[in-house]
């Protein structure tokens, strides 16, 4: 995933285990990653926009842009048909979020946009013999604007080079003078199949090394590695800048998603959230909470809003106390949750503990830390998530002061329906975050064995990995920091927002001092 850079140290200092922040040295900014596609993570990110095709991402570990066995890149599969191939929609794109977004007068700044595609020779080709025309576009301004950078027929030996990889530059064009963009907020790129090149048949690629680059060589303030200890679970952080109303939400990723409380062979059935973290400091509106989702087989974003059937139990601070309130909406898509109907509030000193809802046909009973109360929902809604009924978990800033914020999820039960849950979070094999979360760098799995993490904010060149040791004075070397999954080298770097991160792991009584280093 990275581009080549000659190995020298740009960061000298260190901090031990028990040390708070550290600056790094000063980097030259002027290349700055979108997707480095070094983790699963940074695929995560990205989410399928439009197009008739049927499609599928993935983290390939084993494919890299610079043949470097210890990276990766984002595996894609289109799947052109003949059905689609009379219309313009025998397509995919998918698009990803900048974050933060380029504004002002960094869009002047812009000089040039590269990335790396490959073609599986496995792949259909298109009427020319080539696997379809690959476009990459930046989105800005309000309406979404598509201005167009690369565009280009694609395909196995079509200038690539001996290992089957194509790596293109191309010049950053937009239009000037009133009609220049205000801020530039997404990626995309889009592989057209139809009605030229009448694809009908699969094709595989791989994309690696996106990133643009600025005329202006500044120098970058010094990143600061910050340790902050961590509470083992699911760690959902509100990353979106300007996002004061994100949904940074995951769900169930079960198909059939039998976890309705509406069924014949069904007692009560009760859903519940624990919370083991949450900011100390006062963060008015900051918002954790559990959405129900009815009768829809595969529920998305922003679901309180865009979604018809929505049983909405959300905890945030009030400003000295914290509200645990009850709402929920039947046959009424697009429309705010507040408009559906209010059921009732609890109030508490702390939103840490155990939050939830029980419900028994129109019963229901809400419950938290403060004790529970009693009320009952319409009779609609026994026909409105009896087929399926998917729980969400997530947070929302709702406020600009709290983006950057997170809260932790230590458990989520669901108990008594026909399919039971009770998550642990020592995976997310049983939920799905990419395509739900609004940024979905944004949710982090800290497991059991997690005690803190290293967070710092990068700039995007150069990339830097942790190293540790056990000596501080005259360190022969810092190796790479011990991974925390077996068997594998070096500490994985997770993206969280616009920082970096590394999980570590629960220390022995032997002292531990970080760095940074770019190769």
């Amino acid at each position: 995933m990275k581009t080549s850079k000659p190995a020298h140290p740009l960061l000298r200092a260190a901090f031990a285990a028990v040390s708070l922040t550290i600056p790094a040295i000063l980097a030259r900014a002027n290349t700055n990653y979108v997707s480095a596609f070094d983790t699963a993570d940074e695929v995560a990110a990205w989410n399928f926009d439009f197009g008739g095709v049927t499609h599928s991402i993935s983290f390939d570990p084993t494919m890299d842009g610079n043949t470097n066995a210890s990276s990766g890149s984002m595996k894609v599969t289109f799947g052109f048909s003949t059905n689609i191939q009379p219309s313009s929609e025998n397509k995919g794109a998918y698009i990803a979020l900048l974050n933060p977004p380029i504004t002002g007068s960094d869009i002047l700044d812009l000089d040039s946009i590269h990335m790396d595609v490959k073609i599986d020779p496995a792949s259909t080709t298109d009427s020319q013999g080539f696997n379809g025309y690959l476009q990459l576009a930046l989105r800005g301004n309000g309406d979404w604007h598509w201005y167009p950078q690369f565009g280009d027929n694609v395909g196995t030996n079509y200038q690539t080079d001996d290992n089957g990889w194509r790596h293109f530059e191309q010049t950053i064009t937009l239009p000037g003078g009133t009609d220049t963009p205000t801020n530039i907020h997404r990626v995309d790129f889009q592989l057209y199949g139809g009605p030229v090149q009448n694809i009908d048949g699969p094709v595989t690629l791989w994309i690696d090394n996106l990133y643009y680059t600025t005329f202006t060589v500044t120098t970058s303030p010094p990143p600061t590695m910050t340790l902050v200890r961590t509470v083992p679970g699911c760690n959902i952080t509100a990353t979106v800048n300007g996002g004061t109303y994100s949904r940074q939400d995951i769900r169930t990723a079960d198909a059939n998603s039998h976890y309705s409380w509406i069924n014949p062979t069904n007692g009560a059935v009760t859903y519940s959230f624990t919370i083991t973290n949450f900011p100390s400091a006062p963060t008015p509106g900051l918002e954790a909470r559990m959405l129900l989702v009815g009768n829809h087989f595969a529920p998305g974003q922003f679901a309180d809003y865009n979604e018809t059937n929505v049983i909405y139990l959300r905890l945030y601070d009030v400003g000295g106390h914290f509200d645990e309130e009850l709402y929920y909406k039947v046959n009424a898509d697009h429309s705010s949750i507040f408009a559906g109907n209010f059921l009732g509030r609890l109030s508490g000193a702390s939103p840490l503990g155990t939050w939830g809802i029980t419900l028994a046909g129109t019963n229901v009973t809400m419950f938290g830390p403060p004790g529970t109360l009693s009320t009952n929902l319409g009779p609609e809604v026994l026909t409105a998530f009896n087929t399926y009924t998917y729980p969400y978990i997530g947070i929302i800033p709702n406020n600009d002061a709290n983006v950057g914020q997170s809260a932790t999820f230590s458990t989520v039960t669901v108990s008594g329906a026909t399919t039971a849950l009770n998550e642990r979070f020592r995976n997310l094999n049983q939920w799905k975050k990419n395509g739900i979360a609004e940024d979905a760098t944004g949710v982090l799995l800290q497991p059991s064995n997690t005690w803190a993490k290293i967070l710092w904010p990068f700039p995007h060149s150069p990339i830097y990995s942790v190293h540790a040791t056990n000596v501080l004075a005259s360190a022969p070397s810092w190796p790479p920091a011990p991974n925390l999954i077996p068997n594998s080298v070096g500490a994985t770097i997770f993206t969280v927002g616009t920082n970096k991160a590394v999980l570590l792991p629960t220390p022995t009584n032997t002292a531990r001092f970080y760095r940074l280093e770019s190769p």
